[in-house]
């Protein structure tokens, strides 16, 4: 199994890394021509200078980079004369400094690296979502070399991941810890949304209003069936993945600290985890104080929010007081999880109405724990930060 993971451009995480036998490392600057998976404003400042050093001290340690172009959406600048220079741009200077290994959503971004970088690999991001051995040779027919299947719709489906890798040649890679709700019906919109925030010349310069994970997060508190109701893979169970043909587990995400980077790893790479499953699959946050953030991380911040033509900006830092500090604790003790995904190694959930079947809801009932604040003060700050976004409260100033 190759095990690829984030970078956040910490020289310190690459020791661990190479120790753990990881693969790949994956990252991109800031900000770009063609964007990505993850707003700008989480993400550490980087520019080439920064991406071409840490990619060097990857390579010294035997670990690829992956650059990402993943964006779900570009806004069609790919179509325009400009668009294309700075496509061109972007992939020449890549090449200059080494990087030849990227992953794409655009098949025509796939097409275009091919044809003109013929020493690149490509994989294909998870944002395109192949379900099916027939889209996952359309991919292969265009050059990809590896591609990721959609966590949201088949991580779980372990007949058609099957069929898929034997209707193909080219690897197959699943993600791993992500921790979306299986069929999520926002999964696309949060795609193509987060993709213009770290696109260069984009109007948003990186702002915009998470309402999709203030969604999630909310379904979660009033179901919590949802929790197991989701795309997460535990390290105890990646030998199925491998008996079915998956050769590439990826871990998420970018914006994690060190720290937790690396405890991510280390679980999955020995394959056990003791404790909290959501230490391993829950956005981690950075809990330093105001103060102990970079000053340029501050201004980054303010940049991107205080924008008094998009939003009322008292009014968002009133959104932020609502939802962000306020994050109930949840368990899910990973070892109480053991025979879980037995289950769907003989059973399909497409086409199945999770409310007839009600295998997930049954051991949610046994394992999810809710502890801190009262789970009703939760839903309500979730909902209530819903109904203001719904209303149009953030927009006005009256």
């Amino acid at each position: 199994m190759k095990l690829c993971a984030p970078t956040n451009f910490d020289d310190a995480l690459i020791a661990p890394l190479a120790q753990a036998g990881v693969y790949e490392i994956y990252g991109k600057l800031t900000a770009d021509a063609v964007g990505g998976g993850r707003t700008s404003h989480i993400l550490p400042d980087v520019g080439f200078k920064r991406l071409e050093s840490h990619a060097s001290e990857a390579a010294k340690a035997g670990i690829r980079f992956n650059y990402l172009l993943n964006a779900a959406a570009m806004g069609g600048m790919e179509t325009t004369a400009r668009g294309y220079r700075a496509i061109r741009r972007l992939l020449d200077r890549l090449a200059r400094i080494g990087i030849t290994l990227v992953t794409v959503t655009n098949p025509v971004l796939l097409q275009l690296i091919k044809r003109h970088y013929p020493s690149f690999k490509v994989k294909v991001s998870a944002f395109s979502n192949v379900v099916s051995p027939l889209q996952a040779r359309f991919w292969e027919e265009m050059g990809a070399d590896v591609i990721t299947v959609c966590p949201v719709m088949v991580n779980r489906e372990f007949a058609i991941l099957e069929e898929i890798g034997a209707s193909v040649k080219a690897e197959l890679q699943v993600i791993a810890n992500n921790n979306c709700l299986q069929s999520c019906p926002f999964y696309s919109t949060h795609a193509n949304l987060v993709s213009h925030t770290s696109q260069k010349g984009h109007w948003s310069r990186g702002y915009m209003i998470d309402y999709c994970l203030v969604n999630c997060r909310r379904l979660r508190l009033l179901d919590p069936g949802y929790y197991l109701r989701g795309d997460w893979i535990r390290p105890e169970d990646v030998h199925l993945y491998e008996a079915v043909g998956i050769e590439h587990i990826k871990l998420v995400n970018r914006s994690n600290p060190t720290d937790v980077i690396i405890a991510r790893v280390k679980a999955y790479a020995a394959r056990k985890h003791d404790g909290n499953l959501l230490e391993l699959v829950e956005h981690a946050r950075d809990f330093r104080t105001e103060g102990e953030q970079t000053v340029s991380a501050r201004a980054r911040m303010a940049r991107t929010f205080v924008r008094p033509l998009l939003a009322n900006p008292l009014r968002m830092k009133e959104l932020s007081n609502l939802v962000l500090p306020h994050e109930p604790v949840v368990e899910i003790v990973n070892a109480d999880l053991d025979g879980f995904i037995d289950y769907f190694r003989s059973h399909s959930c497409m086409g199945r109405d999770c409310r007839r079947c009600g295998y997930c809801d049954e051991w949610a009932r046994k394992v999810v724990r809710v502890d801190g604040r009262p789970i009703e003060e939760y839903r309500r700050r979730y909902q209530e930060s819903l109904d203001k976004y719904l209303d149009g409260y953030f927009f006005h100033y009256r």
